[in-house]
């Protein structure tokens, strides 16, 4: 029976995984693509900043799976004018100058463009610079976004000829996908849960958890199977699965919790299916 329990749960825990999984390569092929196409025509001396910023807005408009999409020059790597424009938004450069284009979905239909902060050292940019098949980075609060998403970066090299001229790359909407698991009810009476690399809740117990260290009884520790006791006595089970990223050395991890009383009926459930139907066969086969 625990065998029965254990392969039933890792089971529902891998096919949600999987479609977390299939939700990001989604999105990071939309940032491959981009950082291509800007790579390419930079090459062939063929796009200009407004240009650029034209493409950008193309796939931010054309696939609302994401929460927006963006560039990074590396220092005077686009066209040499870093420092020269600076704070011109139109022109898509920054505070410091630095060419920085965003478009941003503000909601159903609506986006918005700005120039953000570029930080060097940051991990969505240094990190991405070191990864030719791209970047994952933590999720993260965007301050200097309207509305403070909570969101995680999909960052691409840009290479034109034998140079990196930057960064590239769209920006996953954590609170969509929060939702969508929070939603979610495994063996009717469950739920899912999801941490990131560094320990954070991204989905939590309660909305208020999420960003916040996780601090479960024990470490994660991926395709573990625990049980434990709530609070008032219910019997319960855990499932912790691993969330990996063909593409990415970031990875996250899946809690599925779920009574242990609604899995175990689950099981006989199935069980003795099989065997009314053996019987069956066996009396009139």
């Amino acid at each position: 029976m625990v065998q029965q329990i254990r392969l039933l749960a890792n089971a529902e825990a891998g096919a949600i995984t999987q479609s977390i999984i299939g939700r990001v390569d989604r999105s990071a092929s939309v940032g491959r693509t981009i950082a291509g196409t800007i790579g390419s025509l930079h090459e062939m001396n063929a796009i200009s900043r407004s240009q650029l910023i034209g493409t950008l807005k193309t796939y931010t408009v054309n696939d609302n799976s994401f929460f927006g999409s963006w560039f990074a020059e590396s220092p005077n790597a686009f066209d040499g004018l870093t420092g020269d424009i600076a704070n011109n938004v139109a022109l898509g450069t920054n505070a410091e100058g630095i060419f920085a284009p965003y478009w941003i979905q503000a909601g159903p239909g609506s986006y918005q463009f700005q120039a953000f902060p570029v930080d060097y050292k940051a991990d969505w940019y240094a990190d991405a610079l070191k990864n030719p098949t791209g970047y994952l980075s933590e999720p993260f609060v965007a301050e200097e976004t309207v509305g403070k998403p909570i969101i995680a970066s999909l960052s691409f090299p840009v290479r034109s000829k034998d140079n990196i001229i930057g960064v590239a790359g769209v920006d996953l909407k954590m609170e969509d996908l929060a939702r969508e698991l929070s939603a979610m009810r495994p063996f009717t009476d469950g739920r899912i849960m999801l941490i990131s690399k560094s320990g954070k809740w991204l989905v939590g117990p309660q909305p208020a958890d999420t960003m916040k260290d996780y601090t479960g009884s024990g470490p994660i520790n991926a395709n573990g199977f625990i049980p434990f006791d709530r609070p008032d006595g219910e019997k319960m089970l855990r499932i912790e699965y691993p969330v990996a990223f063909s593409n990415f050395a970031s990875g996250w991890t899946l809690l599925l919790e779920v009574p242990a009383s609604v899995i175990t009926d689950v099981v006989w459930s199935r069980v003795t299916a099989l065997l009314i139907g053996s019987l069956r066969c066996w009396f009139l086969c």
